[in-house]
């Protein structure tokens, strides 16, 4: 488990390799890089079935998309275009992410992958979200986890 970003590039390695005296002294110097920084709570926000459009079919089954709803926000994720609106209805943010969408490549195919909003959580104030994303595809061999994403607004 590496920590980066925050720790100004640095990486530090919790589980490495070696004896447990060594792991004490990376958790140690892990927590001390964390504890350098000013943390702050983000808001949850509640996800429900995204209405708006169909559930979209793959092979081995269905990918319903997901929507988020917080601090007066409204979050989708409708592949590959991420949009945040306001209360109004107003866009803040419509950006398209392709590279949220995998494309793996195996045993001589390309996999059909389906890309869904799972959680999001967020600071409206901060103008940040952290997006969390699935994918889902056909044949059974495509098997594709999770992921989280930073995205950054203009809050107004």
């Amino acid at each position: 488990m590496d920590i980066t970003g925050a720790t100004k590039g640095r990486s530090v390695s919790a589980l490495g390799d070696g004896d447990v005296v060594i792991k004490r002294a990376r958790l140690a110097e892990m927590r001390a890089i964390l504890d350098e920084r000013v943390w702050s709570p983000m808001t949850t926000y509640e996800m429900a079935e995204d209405t708006t459009v169909q559930p979209r079919l793959h092979g081995l089954g269905m990918s319903q998309p997901m929507v988020g709803h917080g601090e007066g926000l409204t979050v989708m994720f409708h592949e590959p275009v991420l949009i945040v609106s306001d209360e109004s209805g107003r866009e803040l943010v419509r950006r398209s992410y392709p590279a949220w969408s995998p494309r793996i490549y195996r045993f001589g195919h390309y996999c059909s992958m389906l890309t869904d909003l799972v959680n999001v959580s967020g600071s409206r104030a901060r103008g940040l979200l952290l997006v969390s994303i699935h994918s889902s595809g056909s044949p059974e061999f495509c098997v594709s986890t999770g992921d989280m994403q930073v995205v950054r607004f203009s809050p107004r």
